[in-house]
């Protein structure tokens, strides 16, 4: 693992390590956290520790980045990695590595993992380990990273899926905590991304375009963090805004091949340039935008075939095991090509549903 020189942004996660190169490994690892790439983000944490072995905090960041997140639950084989690194941020904060703020974020993380993990009973852990943030929050509400921590685990207990009502006391107490981190920071990559989720899914959406703003380029090379403001731009109706951070996305997903980015859900980012931004409360996309994510997305090949070539950095099976290879053709939507026309390298276009 290296550490990226241009695909990060200005934000800076301080430790207590007196090790230079495992503060900028373990500020890396946050950023990709931030931004959902979790397999970089492990990496990342495992060689701040390298750099500095007594780094409790270090374990901790990999402990964190094995868990569930908004995206996904974590799984059977995440789950040794993420007991096995908390049990050694443990040991070393018991020997008196680490401030009290670590301190208290490893015994938060602590409840979280267990030795012989059961998917169906992860919830009640999950469950602790909010009310163990609660605590922490509680502790040192001016620390913003402490604020989306928190926030992150009360929007783990949520479903992930459907409308969510403003006058629901668990949502307005998620929004009320990302809320209070924006106010104080509303460039914060973390509490942005979060926010933007769990806005876009209200009667209000709007309510996420102040940080949306600035969301796109808070961690330039990371796709989707590039690409999270479209959420918001496609509820309200502001297109040409999403077009342009799907394709700043895809940009970051093709840099990741140069070392220069971490291509992060490329296909998705891809799907909305070639469907367009359609937001579920909102009047139909301009007809200009029909062939924007034809143009940004898909390369000739030899045969005048359409193909896509996300080549990823890395991200593991989360987020790249599912994409097609570089070598195999991509039917695409008719959306993307205009009804009733023909699809480059086939003689009919696919029946309606399959894209």
């Amino acid at each position: 693992m290296r550490l990226y020189e241009t695909a990060l942004g200005d934000f800076d996660y301080r430790i207590s390590s007196g090790v230079p190169e495992a503060q900028d490994y373990f500020g890396q690892g946050v950023q990709m956290m931030y931004a959902f790439a979790k397999e970089d983000a492990a990496r990342s944490f495992r060689e701040a520790w390298k750099q500095d072995p007594e780094c409790a905090i270090c374990y901790w960041g990999e402990a964190w980045s094995w868990g569930s997140y908004l995206n996904g639950r974590m799984r059977s084989g995440e789950a040794p990695h993420a007991y096995a690194a908390i049990q050694r941020a443990i040991e070393l904060a018991n020997a008196g590595h680490g401030d009290a703020r670590e301190r208290a974020l490893i015994d938060a993380l602590s409840v979280r993992y267990v030795d012989d993990f059961n998917p169906e009973t992860q919830a009640t852990q999950d469950s602790a380990y909010a009310n163990a943030m609660a605590d922490v929050y509680a502790a040192y509400p001016d620390d913003l990273d402490i604020g989306t921590l928190y926030a992150e685990s009360l929007f783990l207990l949520e479903p992930r899926r459907g409308t969510r009502d403003l006058e629901d006391p668990d949502v307005q107490r998620l929004h009320g905590v990302l809320e209070g981190v924006l106010s104080k920071d509303i460039r914060h990559p973390g509490a942005c991304h979060l926010y933007i989720h769990a806005t876009e899914s209200t009667l209000e959406p709007q309510r996420g375009e102040a940080c949306a703003e600035y969301l796109g380029s808070s961690i330039p090379g990371a796709s989707h963090i590039n690409h999270m403001p479209s959420h918001t731009w496609s509820e309200v109706g502001r297109w040409g805004d999403a077009v342009r951070a799907n394709t700043i996305a895809w940009q970051s997903d093709l840099k990741a091949e140069y070392g220069e980015g971490f291509a992060i859900y490329p296909s998705p980012n891809l799907h909305m340039l070639r469907t367009g931004p359609q937001g579920r409360r909102s009047s139909p996309r301009p007809r200009g935008q029909r062939h924007v994510g034809l143009r940004a997305g898909l390369r000739a090949s030899p045969d005048g075939g359409a193909r896509v070539c996300p080549r990823l950095s890395g991200t593991g099976p989360r987020h790249g095991g599912r994409f097609p290879p570089c070598d195999v053709p991509v039917p695409l939507s008719r959306s993307a090509t205009g009804r009733g026309r023909r699809y480059p390298g086939r003689r009919t276009p696919p029946r309606r549903g399959r894209s």
